[in-house]
């Protein structure tokens, strides 16, 4: 009869428990969440296109450097399409610039009519709030996103919510790509985000 290693069942059964804690995760990551604000009168089917205007930088410390474009305006357009919706990025803000957060938190109807073309209803508004990136034996990144769906036609918010996203690489192999760390956790935290948009069929 074939002896069986007590080592090697101690091994398989921690490796069994490494894959079921990854699926766990990645199931937890998966799963939508409910958003911090959506109207009760907003019906997403109503909606066709939605224009993304440009980002708003509202860090207090902008040392990382981060290709808002690539990673959070041209992102945020192709994730509204993944929904369903129609989707591209404005270059403008309208005939309402804004330059610092505080406009958005006490933005009055008539100014969200401004936002944008006039053409357009709805337009979505992508806030960076922190972005930063350490290193020890390895190193990690860490960022927050916020985001708002204004109707221009009520001149008020639809939807609004927060992403949070972490990245991080262990050993000598993190600290050589900690240049990399603010990206991942920018692109972490859109996904997060876009967990509560709700599609065009409603879901």
């Amino acid at each position: 009869m074939r002896k069986i290693s007590k080592k090697g069942n101690r091994c398989n059964l921690v490796t069994f428990s490494a894959m079921i804690g990854i699926v766990c995760i990645c199931a937890a990551c998966a799963a939508p969440k409910v958003p911090l604000y959506r109207s009760t009168q907003w019906n997403p089917a109503s909606v066709q296109n939605i224009a993304v205007l440009p980002v708003l930088d509202a860090r207090l410390d902008r040392t990382e450097e981060i290709n808002i474009e690539r990673f959070i305006l041209k992102p945020a357009a192709k994730k509204i399409r993944g929904r369903g919706y129609q989707s591209g990025t404005l270059s403008t803000w309208g005939a309402f610039p804004i330059n610092h957060i505080e406009q958005v938190k006490r933005i009055t109807p008539e100014q969200v009519r401004q936002l944008g073309p006039q053409t357009i209803q709805y337009v979505f508004l992508v806030a960076l709030m922190d972005v930063k990136s350490e290193m020890g034996f390895g190193s990690s990144g860490n960022a927050e996103v916020a985001a708002w769906l204004f109707d221009k036609q009520t001149g008020t918010a639809v939807w609004y919510d927060k992403g949070i996203g972490q990245y991080g690489q262990g050993g000598l192999a993190g600290m050589m790509v900690k240049g990399l760390m603010g990206e991942a956790a920018v692109e972490s935290a859109m996904s997060d985000l876009f967990r509560a948009f709700p599609s065009r069929s409603g879901s």
